[in-house]
């Protein structure tokens, strides 16, 4: 569909999108999906190191730091399973 755009001019749209998302909007970078990935993991896995790049600048957590909140929210499941039973 817009195949006869330049690269050039996609990235710079796609950079003020993910701007205008994360401020304009309040949209946060640091979500996890159901298969807790980040935008981080998922702009990794189809290709957008232009946006990675942005995201990683804009001090989004990275890996490290994903899975010591993955390894909080498990404590917390548990703990909040343990008062319930």
């Amino acid at each position: 569909m817009f195949a006869f755009i330049s690269v050039e001019i996609r990235l710079v749209v796609h950079r003020a999108m993910l701007h205008y998302l994360l401020t304009a909007c309040g949209l946060s970078a640091e979500v996890l999906d159901n298969n807790q990935r980040t935008p981080l993991h998922l702009l990794c896995e189809h290709g957008h190191p232009e946006a990675f790049e942005y995201l990683v600048r804009k001090q989004v957590k990275t890996a490290s730091q994903t899975s010591q909140l993955l390894e909080f929210k498990a404590q917390l499941k548990t703990q909040v399973e343990s008062i319930a039973a």
